[in-house]
């Protein structure tokens, strides 16, 4: 019963959040304003490709999904663009592609993981006891 309200949830919630990004009119009851754009600075290094993108994404959701099977599919999704995210925010494909060091890099996205519990998983999970269907990969 839990696992499906917290699946209803997530889902409710990112559907709310999907459509809420995409208005882009605001409407009174006499005309339609549409809003300027605005400018925002892009927030990651642009020298990955939609393939590694892609990529780093599958392999994540995939481990995750196989590590946590008893975690909701939606929250894999959103736990795997947080870490995508960070990943292309905090560090170049060139910078990463040149760490010959496994244990380094491995630091570097253990650090990002626990970044993205405690941003995705955590506020799902706030005061349960860490047992087997709740323990993430990186929380031992």
């Amino acid at each position: 019963m839990m696992r499906h309200m917290l699946k209803q949830s997530v889902l409710l919630g990112f559907c709310s959040l999907m459509i809420s990004s995409c208005v882009t009119v605001k409407t009174t009851p006499d005309k339609v304003v549409a809003k300027e754009p605005k400018e925002i600075e892009n927030p990651y290094f642009g020298d990955y490709s939609t393939d590694r993108i892609r990529g780093m994404w599958g392999i994540c959701f995939t481990s995750s999904a196989s590590k946590n099977p008893m975690v909701p599919p939606p929250l894999h999704a959103i736990y795997c663009d947080c870490m995508v995210n960070k990943v292309r925010g905090s560090y170049s494909q060139k910078h990463l592609s040149s760490i010959e060091n496994t244990k380094e890099l491995n630091s570097i996205m253990k650090g990002i993981a626990e970044k993205c519990v405690d941003e995705v998983i955590d506020p799902v999970y706030p005061q349960e006891p860490k047992t087997e269907s709740t323990k993430w990969i990186y929380r031992n």
